[in-house]
């Protein structure tokens, strides 16, 4: 469907190009006529190069999109294989789908992103807007991939995201 729109664009840019010649040769009967080709061939131009640039923009930011999912995907099971959880506030040992430490009571810190605990020891990270935490690397490339919070989803820059060491 995409390649169809695509296709659209860039025949119907040539469609205008062309038809600056048609214009100039009935109208003038000059068919080197710089005005009659002037204004067809331009918006036949644009639109060329408006379906090449829309076509290169949504190609990149599909990749992008693929890349940032495969890339949550590998953290998300690269972390819940490779290591053990541990409580953020005490260091025991956690079993992923509790709420609360058995250890010392406390709730347990989930990532905003990717919803698994924060473990001791871990950079935790925080939006300067609604201090909603995360681990740093996920909640850094969350914002610098789609420009906002994935909490308050309010717009906020890379430096809003703040290394947290004072959590109660």
């Amino acid at each position: 469907m995409e390649k169809n729109k695509k296709l659209a664009l860039v025949v119907a840019g040539l469609v205008l190009t062309l038809s600056g010649g048609v214009f100039a040769l009935y109208f003038t009967g000059n068919f080197s006529s710089p005005i009659a080709w002037g204004i067809p061939s331009i918006a036949g131009l644009l639109v060329i190069f408006l379906a090449i640039g829309i076509s290169i923009s949504r190609k990149k930011q599909s990749e992008q999109s693929e890349i940032m999912i495969e890339t949550r995907e590998y953290e998300s099971h690269a972390i819940s294989k490779s290591r053990d959880f541990q409580c953020f506030w005490c260091g025991y040992p956690l079993k992923e789908q509790g709420e609360f430490c058995t250890g010392c009571g406390k709730k347990l810190l989930r990532c905003t992103v990717c919803k698994l605990p924060i473990s001791f020891g871990d950079e935790v990270g925080k939006c300067s807007l609604c201090e909603s935490i995360g681990h740093f690397n996920h909640l850094f490339e969350w914002v610098k991939t789609k420009g906002f919070c994935p909490h308050c989803l309010q717009q906020i820059p890379t430096q809003a995201i703040m290394v947290s060491s004072d959590l109660k």
